[in-house]
């Protein structure tokens, strides 16, 4: 079998590849691959391992000795499902990988905006603390998950698991329902959700019919005081719209993980200065090393078990 790696850099490079590497036939692993060398490097690959690197109908209309692509990742939008399956070409994916690292990072967005760590890291490397006539400095207000309402827009694997520790710290857990679906046994409305929520996370895939998602119309729904943590996809929110809505007040705060572009350009708009109470970090929820070993077993689990002609975790065209 020839197996090529289209972008081993984005899994870091402190992972080690030669768990797949060392299974039988021969690879080539590539740091990045440009849209340009797709066609090129997989032109005689049996196997193509990608993360992020798109797989367009062209592209695997042209891999004439294609026969399966395993995916580094959960999220499968970038590579074109019904070419590979019209080409009986299985694809698969990895899941559950990184449930803990995202759950942890979810927390730690929100415990940064409820405990205002940053803010207060500032201070204190100016010298407020220092300067202050009482043991504490208590500028920046504290508050409480516990006894608040914790909206999830998205009640999968990872939903679910950040639901689990959010309870545990004291919040009622409202699942959202979709939005202008009626409620099932269980789930909140949408617009409920997003008016009762004191704080929102969403956990859901990004689709045609929830790009934007979170827009100027949502937004105006929510408690002036309620949080908005996305560890999703970055395309569910307007950025421009969010920006306006921390800039005036209309919302609490935002922790961030994701963009709609990434990495992002000059002009996105959330990376103006002096948005208040807003946390954005890398895209890098997944990543704690122990969730990037996850995905490397899995994906030798999932090549394994395709030249064993049982091929598992597959996703369907």
């Amino acid at each position: 079998m020839r197996g090529v790696i289209l972008d081993a850099k984005t899994l870091g490079s402190d992972i080690d590849l030669q768990p797949i590497t060392k299974l039988p036939g021969s690879w080539t692993v590539y740091e990045k691959t440009e849209t340009k060398k797709v066609a090129e490097r997989i032109s005689n690959a049996e196997i193509i391992l990608t993360n992020k690197v798109v797989l367009n109908a062209s592209d695997i209309r042209l891999a004439k000795k294609l026969k399966f692509i395993s995916v580094l990742a959960t999220g499968t939008d970038h590579i074109e499902l019904k070419e590979a399956s019209r080409k009986n070409i299985i694809v698969s994916n990895v899941r559950g990988w990184c449930t803990s690292s995202v759950t942890q990072h979810t927390l730690a967005l929100l415990l940064s905006l409820t405990n205002k760590v940053g803010q207060y890291s500032v201070d204190i490397s100016e010298g407020a603390w220092q300067k202050s006539d009482t043991f504490a400095y208590l500028k920046h207000p504290i508050e409480e998950i516990s006894g608040k309402k914790f909206g999830v827009i998205g009640y999968g694997e990872l939903g679910k698991s950040v639901s689990r520790i959010i309870e545990v710290l004291g919040a009622e857990i409202l699942i959202s329902e979709r939005k202008n679906k009626p409620a099932r046994p269980g789930r909140t409305s949408f617009e409920e959700t997003l008016a009762s929520s004191d704080f929102l996370s969403l956990h859901c895939p990004l689709t045609k019919e929830n790009f934007h998602m979170i827009d100027k119309n949502v937004l105006t729904k929510m408690q002036n005081h309620a949080l908005l943590i996305n560890t999703a996809r970055g395309g569910l929110i307007n950025s421009a719209d969010l920006v306006e809505a921390l800039s005036t007040g209309q919302i609490g705060g935002a922790g961030l993980d994701v963009l709609e572009t990434e990495p992002p350009g000059n002009s996105e708009p959330l990376l103006t200065k002096d948005i208040p109470n807003l946390i954005i970090s890398p895209h890098i929820a997944w990543s704690a090393l122990e969730s990037r070993q996850r995905l490397i077993q899995q994906t030798r689990e999932n090549i394994q078990n395709f030249i064993n002609g049982t091929p598992v975790r597959l996703v369907e065209g």
